[in-house]
């Protein structure tokens, strides 16, 4: 919200102090001096925001929704402006292309829980605190695509992309190496991943390295049936048939080792909650459509090369730009 206050009052050619001052009666920043500082922002009770609206010549919804600002607690008539504090809220500095105007390092966007800091228009991996300058995002064609298949699902899904990004995310950050002998051997996303930092080399940007699975996964959780109860944030599809479900994900994550999903200690074979039984636990377990997966992939080498050989076929194609991967 401050940083759309500093935007107005430099269009408007006054100061943003100024501008503060006839939104409402105004605290003291809580760091002396700190007006400018990233780490805390805006927070205006309805009758100040009911100003900018009519300031900016938008609409409170409006700019709330185009902020991700919080409203003040206070309720009474008298406009108030606050300080809060942003230091767990994730943000970004602008793109440079996209608004010009803006000096560099002063205009901040808020960005969403899962909203990565890039500019889908103009490929460049955006500056943030730590990071002083835009990176160019076309090396990294995977990740760019990533962006606009979330984009694509985001206005195609609406009813399911919400609570399956959630569930991906969740999946992806807790996803880890499954057992001490994998070091010899890492389980091939783990590598995927630290392979895809080193490119990149800047600070803090495992949720940018990670982006491109946790949207594969979001694609394929947004086509599964969900419980009706939505409130609950561990919330995960209904998931039927687990072994069908781990050779979709082998797809949309193209993995290239698809028989890791199937050991027993996987992350993705835990989530999917496939029964810890003997060889012949599909007795009791009467939805799953096609029980021979589990050993064409576990068991039979040859076979395996063969469906990494296929799906790598089918893959490729998708992630060589990103009009494709929609």
């Amino acid at each position: 919200m401050f940083s759309y206050v500093r935007r107005l009052a430099a269009a408007n050619h006054a100061t943003p102090r100024l501008l503060l001052s006839h939104l409402g009666r105004h605290h003291s920043h809580p760091k002396a001096g700190g007006i400018a500082t990233s780490t805390y922002d805006l927070a205006l009770n309805h009758a100040a925001l009911t100003r900018l609206a009519i300031y900016s010549g938008s609409t409170p919804a409006a700019l709330l929704k185009a902020t991700g600002a919080a409203l003040s607690t206070d309720i009474g008539p008298t406009p108030i402006c606050e300080w809060t504090s942003i230091l767990n809220r994730r943000s970004a500095f602008a793109c440079t292309r996209c608004a010009p105007e803006i000096s560099p390092g002063t205009g901040l966007i808020a960005l969403d829980e899962h909203q990565p800091a890039i500019c889908r228009t103009h490929q460049a991996i955006l500056a943030r605190a730590g990071i002083t300058g835009e990176q160019q995002l076309r090396p990294f064609t995977e990740i760019a695509a990533a962006a606009h298949r979330h984009h694509h699902l985001h206005r195609r899904r609406r009813h399911t992309f919400s609570r399956s990004l959630d569930a991906a995310s969740a999946l992806i950050r807790r996803w880890r190496p499954f057992a001490k002998r994998r070091a010899e051997s890492p389980e091939h996303l783990i590598s995927r991943w630290h392979e895809r930092a080193s490119r990149l080399n800047l600070p803090d940007t495992d949720q940018l390295v990670r982006y491109p699975e946790m949207i594969a996964l979001a694609q394929l959780f947004s086509t599964l049936p969900w419980p009706d109860a939505s409130a609950d944030q561990q919330a995960k599809p209904i998931i039927t048939a687990p072994l069908h479900f781990l050779e979709q994900a082998a797809v949309h994550l193209a993995h290239p080792e698809p028989n890791q999903l199937f050991q027993r200690g996987h992350p993705l074979c835990r989530w999917a909650d496939v029964p810890e039984r003997p060889g012949y636990w599909w007795r009791d377990y009467g939805t799953e459509p096609d029980r021979s997966i589990y050993f064409r992939h576990r068991n039979n080498p040859k076979t395996a090369a063969a469906h990494r050989r296929k799906r790598s076929d089918l893959v490729r194609p998708a992630s060589s730009t990103p009009s494709q991967s929609n």
